[in-house]
Order: structure tokens, then C-alpha cells, then sequence
């Protein structure tokens, strides 16, 4: 505690005797007075001074001090002070101190005085020269309150409040609160609930805040104030008194009966409205009736495309087609479904890589007479892909470059749809969706893709075909690399993404392009030759240490060209891991036991919140871990509401990432939580990591959230086996989605407070992690799904369903919110083909022709 002494300046050391104290000291002095001596400068809580009794200079002589003219004690002058030895004094003894009562360390002025045994004033030697009777000084206060009312949640008033010891510097909580309505007292509570942010600032024991119910006879229609006041010091908090209006208890019973009337309403609006889309014809599916469904489809793309307004230019488009002993009657197709193009403009580069066949060569130079767009370019020997492809984008003159194996087949208006798109949004990389044409002319497989994802580009090329990409680009990002043939087309996908910003690589969804299917074709039989394995394992290491991940380690999977990444980070930022629970012991504590035994990470914690449990069992979950170093429990008496549980501990608990875990969900790979961060770490614009979960029967829970799906949002491949790869093996590959479930989410708590958390208030049980997940898009942050992490789920084991009759009302409302906060999005999942169906079956429905879809 520091004193400041107004009269005059001073510093913070003990003073020795000058020369005018030697000359208080002459023989004449001693004459006049038989007490010698002078006071120091306050230091902290203590004066200091000297005094000698000349008639007895052996005896330890005694001064008197008053605080305020209040005699508060006396001081015996007998510590030692070399400087009296100097001047001849038989002892070192004369000096003394004295520490100032607490009771005038309150913040406010007072006056010091010290006097000699027979009343004579000490005089005080300031810095200055200057030799006073008396000084004033200001304290701090013995103990301080600083408190601060956040507001009102709920029905509760919350907050926090510590208490600052000043002369040890310490602050603690546990400071009891009266609480005051219109001047009376009406409760008094311990503040002691975890207030983890507060306790980091401040720099003391969490356990400083408060959440003070408001008793019933209180919410009467009236409006009152309520004020809180830290004891015994009776100091009322900041942000205190807080007004509050709640309606008379006529006006509430008739809300909630017309509540229970609406969710009657909601209900059957609900029922009504599942019925509808179950009797809704779907347009076909993936796996059966898909080629019915592409014939109407082509068609009505055709029709589609011929009422639409002239373009605003028509860019030359060169089309490569590296070629290399084709069969001559699918490359005979493949000419003619350029030549059918309804965009004119485009030119077709031909590179024959030294197949030596007589015929073909007279086939190409057949079409080249009969169209002057169609150029041959003859390699002299055999060189493979990526250099036969370089030599057709050396001749290419066009704005744009479309890429086209020499078997396949463009739909007729590929390139007029690509160049519209490119013309219309200033797109520099564009890509269509396609599907496959087997010998008879059948239509299957469509590989329908998502918008730009980078991170489902660095599992696989998804991409493929149709590829379209400026010229000036591709020029400026080198050639096709030969050391990477059998995967150069990804090889070159990942440098483009390196040069190309996001905003400018567009996905245009409309199935333009046709992928031949043959006996003896990778299409047909799915197999990857190991050289294009190798070669694509090359590419992605590649490419990730021209990112600076040195360290990171590619696998295939499956022995596809599908990739897995161990990422290998090393920085350890500090992790919240938040688990909300309701009695439910036996399973909360097997759920928090597998973290504990499963966690091979060095820096976290876990904040048990418990919602009011009522259960013995309970009560010793809470009792077993309340002193564990790595669990913090959080009491919350209050009805359910997932969002705000979890809010209160992520506000309650500073941490770099939190971790929002189901007390349901089980894990037991040990660098689960590596796993995650790591996901996040790869990229600063990633806010939120799902995990891969598992129902107890080790069916496929949860692989991703997809949007608009029989309503608001539904899990993908939800009842697939584990290890089945799903549509186009997106269950085996990492990737962008638009939400993942909280029920396994790691969230950068940087975007959690950007946003403002979860919905407590609109969103309290159901949607709220799509919700979340959405509003961090909409910011910039990026959502990331991994199956390398796999957890075993008992979904909503701890709170049953949303669709139990007693809650339709409240999901219905939810549901509604959604679509009127996120309805675009909704209707246009970025990463979910607006080809399938929105009325079920996640893909593998899709929609209906001329719907939109």
C-alpha cells in the first residue's frame, strides 16, 4: 500500500542525519532542549524518525504519534542508526518506525503529527529544506471491491465481484452480496461461481461471480430496482442499481395459454408439412433411374441455354486434347462434340504424342480440313501427358483454355455455359460437374461437386473435368510437370490455387461433360494405376511445402488417389473443453473418463456444466471431480438451454480454441484433440473443426452437415457403414462444409466472440450449432470436416428427441428462424450440388427437371 504524503515532496528511503541535524546538535541546543531529534517521510504504511533523550542519551528515549489529533500510539526510539554513532553517542540506538493503523487507510486525507515525551512537535525534514510540525497524506484504501453487474440472463442478475487486499496485493472472490430492492434488502449470496476471464484479469481465483435468481413475488407486472452491495464494506457494484418489468401474472398465465395454443399450431403445421414432402415425387437418383433423368435434363439444359441473351463477348476458347492411340470410334465422337458446340468461337488443338498410327493421323487431318478450328500438333516421339498437353497450351492463341481427353465427350453447350459464367462473374478458373457415358450411350455416375473447396482439392481432384482456365493464368503458374503425369492435372490445380484468389475460381453447376466409360477404362473399373498414386502423393507434398509444412505427411487412402494429410503441428495453444450435462452420471462420467485417459495433449482443461442435476449419482460425479486439477464443475440452475450452457463456460473460461463435446459422445484416439487443432492451425481462416461420428452400432452418425435438406439442414451419409466412402468417397476425405454438430466441434475462440457465440436467446436447443456455423462463414471463417477423428455418438441420448410431441411447437419456431436468418444459404448449400433433391435423400435424390434444381 502506498501513502502519499501532499504537504511536500519525498522519496522512498529512510534519511540520514545533515549537517543541520550536527547542528541541532551543539552544545547551545542541548541547552535549550533536552529532546533531540526529526521525523523522515512516510514509506508505505510507516513513518521513521529519530530521537535522544539528552539528559539520558543511554536510555532509549519515546515520542508520541497523532493521526487526525487522535493519539494512535507511541514509538520507542530504539532501533539502530549508524549515524549517531558519527556524531559521538555511547549507542547506536535513536531511531524508530511506526506503522500507521489500517483504520486510516480508507482513501481519504490526513494529518501526521509527532511529538516529543513533554508535547514538544517533531519536526518532519523534507526533501526541500524545509522543517514542518505536521504533514498531510492521501492512503489507498486497506481493501478494495471492484464489481461489475453484466446484466440480466434469464431470470437471474449476473456478474462478478473480487476484493483487493492493498497491502498484500492479493484479490479474492467469495464476497458476500446484498441485493436491494427500492433500498430493501430482499437476499444476500456467496459470489463464488467460475469466472475463468475474470480471473485471468484480475489475476486471482476464479471463483468471483454470481448469478442471482430473482424470487417469483417479484415478476408482478411492476418495474423495480434492484442494486447490489458488497459486504461488510457495504460498496455497491458498477453498473448497479439494474431496473427490471416483468408482466402481472394475469398478463403471463395468459401468454403461456396462448403459447400452448401456438405450439398446437406449430405441431400440426409441422406434421402437415413432413407429409407434403413424403408424397412430393423426387426427380430420380445416383444409383438407379439416373439415365432417365440426364436424357430430360440435357434436353431441358439445351432449351435453357437457347433463351438466354446474347453474351457480352466471345472470347476464343482453346480446347487441348492430348492424344495418344485412342479407340478411333470414341475419338471420332469425341471431334464431333466440339464441332457441335453452340459457342463458334473456340479452337481444338489436336496433339498426336507419337501413336504412329497411319489412320489416325488421316483421321485428324481430315476434320483439320473440313473446320480450320481444328489444329494438329505431331510429337515426334512419345512423352506422355503433361508434355504433349504443353505443347498444345504453347500453340494455344485463345483467352481462355478448356482441357479435353481425346475418349470423351462435351455436352453441346459446355463451353457457351462456361464462357457466359466466366464473362458474367470475372471467374479466372472454372470447373463443371459430369458424369459418365459407357459404350451403348448410357448416362451414370454423375459426379456432381461442390462449390471451391480447397481443403477436399488437397484429398483429391475433384475437380476434374470440365477444367477451363485462363490463358494469362496458366502462362504465368509454368507448365505441366512430367515428373508428375498421372496426377498433373491436381499438380496443377494445387499451383493454380497457390496464384488464383478463391473469390476467382468458380464451380458452374451444370453437368457439361461426359467421361467415357469403356471395359478397359480407370472409369470403368475405378482401379488407380500405383504410378498415378505416387504421383499424386508427389503433388500434395509437394505442394504443402511450398506452403511451409515441412513436416506434414501424406498418405493414400484406400490405395486411391485419395489423400489423408497428418498435418504433425507443434503449437500448443490452450484448449476449453465444454461439457453441458443433466444427471446422466453414468454416461457424463464415461464420457469425461475417456478424455482424461485419451488426451495426449499438454495444454487443456474441462468445464463440467451442470444443468441443475438432481440424482445422488450426480452429486458424486460433481464431489469426485470438484478438486481434479484439470476439471472446473459450473453450476447452472436454470431450464435447458444448450446455447446459453455453453456460453456461460466459454465466457467463464478463456481458452485460444474451445472444444464443445456431447456428454454422449465417447473418444478414445489419444491425439484426438491434435487432430482437430491441427485442421485449424493449417489455415488462420479456420474457425470450427467437426469430427466423424459413430452410432454405438458403428453406423455413420454424423460425416458433415449439409443445408437445406427436408427443411433447415441434415448429417450426410448418416446410416452408411464406417469405412464406406460415400458418394464419390467424400466420406473418406476431409473438406469444407457449411456446418458440422457441436456435438464434436472444436471452435477458434477468436470467431466464438466475434459472432457473440451461440443463439441463447432464438436458438436455445435446437439448430444452434448450424446456426453458429453459418454466421462464422458469413464473417469469412472457414468449417472443416475430418473423418480422422472418429467418436462414437449415443445421439440426444441426454435430452431425447426435438420431434417428441410436448417440443414441435418450439422446433417449429426454430426451424422458422432459420430459414427467415439463413434462407439463401439454405436454399444454396455452397457445398451440397444444387442438382439433388432438397426434399431427402442426401446424395442420392435429385431434383426435379425445371424445378430450379
Amino acid at each position: 500500500m502506498r501513502v502519499c504524503v501532499r504537504s511536500a515532496p519525498h522519496d522512498d528511503r529512510n534519511w540520514t542525519l545533515t549537517d543541520a541535524d550536527m547542528d541541532m546538535l551543539n552544545a547551545d541546543d542541548r541547552a535549550v532542549a533536552a529532546m533531540s531529534g526529526m521525523a523522515d517521510a512516510l514509506v508505505g504504511y510507516v513513518v521513521t524518525g529519530w530521537a535522544i533523550d539528552e539528559t539520558s542519551p543511554l536510555d532509549a528515549a519515546s515520542v508520541d504519534i497523532f493521526v487526525d489529533g487522535e493519539k494512535v500510539g507511541a514509538a520507542s526510539c530504539d532501533q539502530v542508526r549508524q549515524d549517531l554513532a558519527t556524531l559521538g553517542y555511547p549507542r547506536h540506538g535513536g531511531g524508530f518506525s511506526f506503522p500507521i493503523p489500517g483504520r486510516f487507510m480508507d482513501g481519504d486525507g490526513h494529518v501526521l503529527r509527532i511529538a516529543f515525551h513533554d508535547g514538544t512537535p517533531m519536526m518532519f525534514h523534507s526533501r526541500s529544506g524545509e522543517q514542518l510540525p505536521e504533514v498531510r497524506f492521501r492512503s489507498e484504501r486497506a481493501v478494495e471491491i471492484d464489481g461489475f453487474v453484466d446484466g440480466i440472463v434469464g431470470s437471474g442478475i449476473c456478474g462478478w465481484v473480487v476484493r483487493r487486499n492493498n497491502e498484500t496485493g492479493h484479490s479474492t472472490g467469495g464476497v458476500q452480496i446484498q441485493v436491494r430492492c427500492n433500498g430493501a434488502a430482499i437476499g444476500q449470496f456467496i459470489a463464488d461461481h467460475v469466472r475463468q476471464d475474470v480471473g485471468q484479469a484480475k489475476k486471482c481465483s476464479p471463483r468471483v461471480g454470481f448469478d442471482f435468481q430473482i424470487p417469483a413475488e417479484f415478476r408482478t407486472g411492476r418495474t423495480f430496482s434492484f442494486s447490489l452491495w458488497a459486504l461488510p464494506e457495504d460498496v455497491e457494484l458498477r453498473q448497479s442499481p439494474i431496473r427490471i418489468n416483468y408482466p402481472s401474472t394475469d398478463a403471463t398465465s395468459k401468454l403461456y395459454a396462448l403459447k400452448d395454443v401456438v405450439d398446437e399450431l406449430c405441431s400440426r403445421a409441422w406434421s402437415v408439412q413432413r407429409e407434403i414432402m413424403r408424397m412430393l415425387p423426387t426427380g430420380g437418383t445416383v444409383t438407379g433411374g439416373y439415365d432417365a433423368w440426364a436424357r430430360r435434363y440435357y434436353a431441358d439444359l439445351t432449351r435453357r441455354t437457347a433463351t438466354l441473351p446474347p453474351a457480352h463477348g466471345t472470347p476464343l476458347v482453346s480446347i487441348v486434347m492430348p492424344t495418344y492411340k485412342p479407340d478411333l470410334r470414341d475419338f471420332i465422337a469425341a471431334i464431333a462434340s466440339v464441332s457441335k458446340q453452340t459457342y463458334a468461337n473456340w479452337e481444338l488443338l489436336i496433339v498426336d504424342d507419337a501413336s504412329r498410327s497411319r489412320t489416325l493421323t488421316s483421321c485428324i487431318q481430315d476434320h483439320a480440313r473440313q473446320d480450320r478450328r481444328i489444329r494438329l500438333i505431331r510429337q515426334t516421339r512419345n512423352s506422355g501427358i503433361s508434355t504433349a498437353t504443353n505443347a498444345a497450351l504453347q500453340a494455344a492463341q485463345g483467352e481462355f483454355v478448356a482441357f479435353f481427353d481425346h475418349d470423351d465427350l462435351l455436352v453441346d453447350v459446355a463451353i457457351e455455359t462456361m464462357v457466359r459464367a466466366a464473362l458474367s462473374t470475372g471467374a479466372r478458373i472454372l470447373y463443371s460437374d459430369e458424369d459418365k457415358i459407357d459404350e451403348t450411350g448410357v448416362y451414370s455416375e454423375p459426379n456432381l461437386k461442390p462449390d471451391w473447396n480447397y481443403r477436399f482439392l488437397l484429398c483429391q481432384n475433384y475437380i476434374c473435368h470440365l477444367l477451363m482456365v485462363e490463358r494469362a493464368l496458366l502462362q504465368q503458374v509454368g507448365p505441366l510437370r512430367t515428373a508428375h503425369d498421372g496426377a498433373q492435372d491436381h499438380d496443377l490445380l494445387l499451383r493454380l490455387s497457390e496464384t488464383c484468389p478463391a473469390d476467382r475460381i468458380l464451380h458452374v453447376s451444370e453437368l457439361l461433360y461426359h467421361w467415357r466409360k469403356s471395359a478397359t477404362s480407370t472409369a470403368s473399373s475405378g482401379d488407380a494405376k500405383p504410378y498415378a498414386i505416387k504421383a499424386g502423393l508427389t503433388a500434395v507434398t509437394d505442394h504443402l511445402r511450398r506452403r511451409g509444412f515441412e513436416t506434414a505427411e501424406v498418405t493414400s487412402i484406400g490405395a486411391r488417389t485419395m489423400y489423408s494429410i497428418e498435418w504433425n503441428g507443434r503449437q500448443t495453444p490452450s484448449v476449453c473443453i465444454i461439457i453441458p450435462f443433466k444427471d446422466q452420471a453414468g454416461i457424463t462420467r464415461r464420457c469425461l473418463e475417456e478424455v482424461l485417459a485419451h488426451t495426449d495433449y499438454p495444454n487443456w482443461r474441462i468445464v463440467l456444466v451442470d444443468n441443475g442435476s438432481e440424482s445422488v449419482e450426480a452429486k458424486r460425479l460433481c464431489r469426485d471431480y470438484h478438486a481434479h486439477p484439470l476439471v472446473t464443475i459450473r453450476h447452472v440452475h436454470e431450464k435447458f438451454n444448450y446455447s446459453r450452457l455453453n456460453n456461460i463456460a466459454a465466457k467463464e473460461n478463456p481458452a485460444d480454441f474451445f472444444v464443445f463435446l456431447n456428454n454422449d459422445v465417447f473418444l478414445r484416439q489419444g491425439n484426438w484433440l491434435r487432430i482437430l487443432l491441427d485442421e485449424a492451425l493449417a489455415d488462420p481462416r479456420v474457425a470450427i473443426v467437426g469430427a466423424k461420428l459413430l452410432y454405438p452400432d458403428r453406423m455413420v452418425q454424423h460425416a458433415g452437415i449439409v443445408l437445406g435438406v427436408g427443411g433447415i439442414a441434415d448429417h450426410t451419409f448418416r446410416g452408411i457403414p464406417d469405412g464406406d466412402p460415400g458418394y464419390v468417397a467424400r466420406a473418406w476425405c476431409a473438406q469444407q462444409y457449411s456446418a458440422v454438430t457441436a456435438a464434436c466441434m472444436l471452435c477458434r475462440a477468436q470467431a466464438f466472440r466475434e459472432v457473440g457465440g451461440f443463439d441463447e436467446v432464438e436458438l436455445a436447443v435446437a439448430f444452434n450449432d448450424v446456426d453458429l456455423c453459418l454466421r462464422v462463414g458469413a464473417s469469412g471463417w472457414r468449417v472443416i470436416w475430418t473423418p480422422d477423428l472418429v467418436a462414437e455418438h449415443h445421439e440426444s441420448l441426454s435430452r431425447g428427441t426435438d420431434m417428441a410431441p410436448e417440443k414441435a411447437g418450439r422446433f417449429f419456431h426454430e426451424n422458422q428462424l432459420m430459414q427467415q436468418r439463413h434462407g439463401e444459404v439454405l436454399r444454396r448449400d455452397p457445398f451440397y450440388n444444387p442438382i439433388f433433391s432438397r426434399l431427402d435423400g442426401i446424395f442420392r435424390d435429385l431434383g426435379e427437371i425445371g424445378s430450379g434444381s
